[in-house]
């Protein structure tokens, strides 16, 4: 299945792109900023074949290549041990110490029956699996340096997020009550990018401007709230969107009816997960979104409830019974048994038709997912929950490796409580851990070329990433395009209130200069021609005489 689905979005050299247990220890380039043109950042993961950080202590060099017109690399500028050749300004950090900043969407599992919940006679699992999950996002957090931005969505029937209001700081609140307020205010901020709206009357929210019902700086209270969220609820987890129930299925377990009125509602989980990051660009240097599921979507018992819909009405009119007045003893045995297997067939043809269907609607979803991702740089992690309790069913898990390896991300997965927490916090480790590469870009403006970066480790194993196209700015030649070049950039990285508040004491500054200037040169062509006139009233009084 999962071939099929990559086949639809990429053809089949995507699958090819997820690395084998031998191509590690591997070096990753996860993205590259050329915004500081000429100068370039390179964002790097050094990974062993757990997924888990090497230490830098093992990697001798690391030579940044470049290739330029398809040719074939050149080495750029090798780091010995880390640091730069002598003279050249360049830098290669860890991300918290080259203070590069991160913004992560978690979406964890809060539903019943899958991954964390119902497991049947083994309520011990289910209640350790959960605070597995629970202390692992919340370390993550703990873990993510000054800086960065992070929110969680904890998605049942409803998703719940971080939204820091005066009367829900310390709890999340339902998302889909507060959805159309947050609307509302995004589009006011759309409005008056870099302003912040006055608060309106009964209108509570603390932050009204970038991160209203987004991505939050203050993490200090995010993760005590969620170690302290204790309810799994519903069985609808509406991740993906892509499930619908089958035609004329009454379910047993009813979707969880809302307590509001609500105008408009969120969509699929990841969508807003991805909006959630989007909002944060400009305000980070990365984006990314971490899934923690079994990759199960909509209505849990779908599946099981297609196959009765066969069985009961579609197979039974294709596959009638036997005529009991014609055949007798074991000829009528051997007919019903053949008429069993074939309804057996035709259900299982029905389930695969049903399942064909949703993937093909995931396919068709998850390449609009990539797309969005590709363009704003969102990298999606996932560790698939797996579970032979559960039975988790393999075409829900490659979902996750799908958008995990077409959007550059990592995928892991975990089998039982201890292993889920670990590899949450391996995931917030190789965040963390990430190598920042800093340097002249060695690039003409407007030029396309491809980075890649070579790594030579103490056990003298040589590895080198994959090439990253990356094209320089165009720059027009000038005074005022460079001035316009640097005002973008000077915005980028300040933002819009900072960069008016600059603009208007440089402003400032230059009037006064301008005034200082002027005053000088005004008094300089006064006393000029005040001297000018005295010594043509003594040539004239000299010329009387």
């Amino acid at each position: 299945m999962l071939g099929a689905v990559l086949a639809v979005l990429y053809g089949d050299h995507a699958y090819a792109q997820q690395p084998k247990p031998e191509d590690f220890p591997q070096v990753k380039i996860d993205s590259i900023d050329i915004g500081d043109y000429p100068r370039v950042r390179i964002f790097a993961s050094y990974l062993d074949e757990r997924l888990v950080p090497i230490n830098l202590a093992q990697v001798e060099t690391t030579t940044v290549q470049i290739r330029k017109d398809g040719g074939r690399p050149e080495d750029l500028l090798t780091f010995s041990r880390g640091a730069p050749p002598k003279g050249i300004k360049a830098t290669s950090l860890p991300r918290g110490k080259a203070k590069r900043t991160v913004g992560v969407v978690i979406l964890a599992p809060g539903y019943l029956a899958s991954p964390l919940g119902a497991i049947v006679g083994n309520e011990s699992v289910l209640i350790e699996m959960e605070n597995q999950l629970r202390s692992g996002i919340s370390k993550f957090l703990k873990s993510l340096p000054a800086g960065d931005k992070a929110n969680v969505i904890w998605y049942g029937d409803d998703p719940y997020t971080y939204i820091p209001t005066e009367a829900s700081l310390n709890e999340l609140t339902n998302f889909a009550d507060r959805y159309a307020d947050c609307e509302k205010v995004i589009a006011e901020f759309r409005l008056r990018p870099g302003s912040v709206p006055e608060p309106k009357a009964g209108q509570t929210m603390r932050d009204l401007g970038r991160e209203a019902c987004g991505l939050v700086s203050g993490l200090d209270l995010l993760p005590g709230i969620i170690e302290a969220r204790s309810k799994l609820t519903g069985h609808y987890p509406n991740l993906f969107g892509v499930r619908q129930l089958p035609t004329g299925v009454r379910p047993e377990y009813q979707r969880i009816e809302p307590t509001t009125a609500r105008t408009i509602e969120p969509g699929p989980v990841l969508s807003e997960a991805l909006k959630m990051a989007a909002r944060a660009a400009g305000t980070v240097d990365q984006l990314a979104v971490v899934l923690l599921t079994d990759g199960r979507d909509g209505y849990l018992y779908a599946e099981a409830d297609a196959r009765g819909v066969a069985i009961r009405n579609v197979c039974p009119k294709i596959y009638s019974d036997p005529d009991a007045g014609v055949l007798k003893g074991k000829e009528l045995e051997k007919a019903k048994q053949q008429v069993r297997e074939l309804r057996n067939k035709c259900a299982d043809d029905y389930v695969a038709a049903y399942v064909s269907a949703e993937q093909a609607r995931f396919a068709e979803s998850a390449a609009v997912w990539l797309g969005f991702a590709s363009i704003l740089g969102i990298r999606i992690h996932s560790v698939g929950i797996v579970s032979d309790i559960n039975q988790n069913r393999d075409y829900e898990l490659d979902r996750l490796r799908v958008l995990t390896v077409g959007s550059g991300g990592t995928y892991r997965e975990a089998d039982h409580p201890e292993e889920l927490f670990e590899q949450i916090v391996t995931l917030a480790k190789e965040l963390n851990d990430q190598i920042v590469v800093e340097m002249d870009s060695g690039l003409e403006p407007g030029e396309t070329a491809a980075y890649q970066l070579h790594l030579v480790l103490e056990s003298e194993h040589h590895h080198t990433s994959d090439p990253f196209e990356v094209t320089a700015p165009q720059i027009e030649a000038g005074v005022f395009p460079k001035l316009r070049h640097w005002s973008v950039l000077l915005q980028s990285k300040v933002g819009y209130t900072w960069y008016l508040v600059i603009l208007i004491a440089l402003l400032v500054i230059a009037a006064v200069l301008f005034l200082f200037l002027g005053i000088k040169i005004i008094k300089g062509i006064v006393a000029k021609l005040k001297k000018a006139g005295e010594a043509a009233a003594k040539q004239a009084v000299g010329g009387k005489r």
